[in-house]
């Protein structure tokens, strides 16, 4: 089946934001006519193994097995033992070196290894030792990607790590005319910025650079990465698809049950009426934090779906075990029945996509931006951690279809009720930013389809494969 295709191997993270949009990619690969194998964490693996792609697609899965189990990979409950959870993902070179032996030896031979940047201590070296192109799939922003690549020029610079009291004005890195130091991602801290040089180094000698964004959405910092890297760096997103549901894939790409109920709640409600709430897999609120929102929403008096994920820890330490068996959020739900429906895990890209949604609440995850831009819904930015400060200032400064909750700018910033309540009126109120957002969606969905920008890139990448194949 694979005889005289390029035979791609695609590595995830094994996280949930980072996980599904490679799924997706390989799906367009096999489309484009590559041969794909799709290789992670034994245990997700085992979910997504009962996906019954189409028959005429040449997909394999191969699982990679870790020292320790890693579940399903990073949600929530993986960030009380990231050290333990990241060595077991980053010694899984030698499993993954097994592996494309194998492969090559059942033949066809492996053309191109994709790996998440963030596997790519492990990825990079296999290919190399095989000889074997090597190309990033890198999973957020071509902002992120540019501010990342530049750490050790930050570094330098002296904005990394950022001192406390400081917020200074950063102006040299290329495609983006400014941001501040509180814009830069929150995890970048002095212990782990030894390996952002290292990253920086295998961004510069990979072969490509697949980024899940597309050109109208970050123009100038694309254009500043293309020149920056010899068109090596090719926006090639949204990956989710966003002219059809795909539903042969909906049942294996989530990590926590959806409750699909809630679209049938959604149904009855009016076009353009309800905000949809959801912080992803992996952010979390406090106790009070949440107590603020819920009076937000209470006091906005719009419809509301909000998202309330499931328990990931046996003990107090999570909480939203706390948030659910408190009183509050009892009588919370109580109070406005009817005019909200609060539910465990929502199959998100769907609930964008229904005419009822008018906005939503949201952490800033990318894939969440993505899916978000493509619906035409605007944001009320939230970020939480990571680089989700910086895709809120993509969203609500450059793309202007977001708006912030807080002037504050800190993973740590309180938001009080009032605060969330007067951003839900002027998500309700600005019908320019609607109509901004819808010119967005229609530029993601023109990216995307036969003829865009990203389709023709992804075209371009699989001809470089097949070029690669016949040399």
């Amino acid at each position: 089946m694979f005889a005289g295709k390029p035979h791609v191997v695609l590595v995830p993270y094994p996280a949930q934001g980072h996980f599904s949009p490679v799924v997706f990619l390989g799906k367009k690969l096999a489309e484009l006519g590559c041969a794909v194998t799709i290789a992670n964490v034994v245990s997700i693996h085992e979910q997504i193994k009962v996906w019954d792609f189409p028959s005429e697609l040449d997909i394999r899965l191969e699982p990679l097995h870790p020292a320790v189990d890693l579940s399903k990979g990073v949600l929530a409950a993986a960030e009380a033992d990231l050290i333990r959870f990241s060595r077991a993902v980053y010694d899984l070179g030698g499993e993954f070196k097994n592996l494309i032996q194998a492969l090559n030896d059942s033949g066809p031979r492996v053309t191109v290894i994709i790996s998440d940047h963030y596997a790519g201590s492990w990825c990079a070296p296999v290919a190399s030792e095989f000889g074997i192109p090597y190309a990033v799939y890198w999973p957020g922003s071509a902002a992120w990607f540019a501010v990342e690549y530049h750490a050790p020029l930050l570094i330098s610079e002296g904005d990394l790590p950022i001192k406390d009291g400081e917020d200074r004005e950063i102006t040299y890195i290329p495609g983006i005319d400014s941001i501040k130091q509180s814009d830069l991602p929150w995890h970048y801290t002095e212990a782990v910025l030894e390996y952002f040089r290292a990253g920086a180094e295998r961004l510069k000698a990979s072969s490509w650079i697949l980024c899940n964004t597309f050109h109208e959405l970050e123009p100038k910092v694309v254009d500043a990465m293309k020149k920056l890297f010899n068109d090596k760096f090719l926006p090639i997103g949204p990956l989710f698809p966003v002219l059809d549901d795909h539903g042969d894939l909906k049942s294996v790409l989530s990590f926590l049950k959806e409750d699909r109920e809630c679209l049938d709640w959604l149904d009855t409600q009016e076009p353009d009426s309800v905000l949809y709430v959801a912080f992803g897999s992996i952010a979390k609120l406090s106790q009070e934090e949440f107590e603020e929102l819920a009076l937000g929403l209470e006091a906005s008096k719009v419809p509301f779906l909000l998202t309330v994920r499931p328990p990931q820890f046996v003990d107090e330490a999570d909480t939203t075990v706390l948030v659910k068996n408190s009183d509050f959020y009892k009588n919370f739900v109580e109070r406005t029945k009817g005019r909200g429906l609060a539910v465990s895990w929502a199959p998100q890209r769907e609930v964008l996509a229904h005419r009822a949604v008018a906005g939503f609440v949201s952490h800033c995850g990318w894939n969440s931006v993505l899916e978000s831009v493509s619906s035409g819904v605007p944001i009320i930015c939230w970020p939480r951690i990571y680089e989700q400060g910086l895709n809120r200032k993509i969203m609500a400064e450059s793309c202007r279809i977001g708006v912030e909750v807080s002037d504050v700018r800190s993973s740590d910033a309180f938001v009080k009720r009032e605060e969330i309540a007067e951003a839900i009126a002027r998500i309700f109120s600005d019908k320019a930013r609607k109509a901004r957002a819808r010119e967005f969606r229609d530029a993601a969905r023109k990216a995307a389809a036969p003829g865009g920008g990203s389709r023709n890139n992804l075209m371009l990448f699989t001809d470089l494969c097949s070029t690669d194949t016949r040399s």
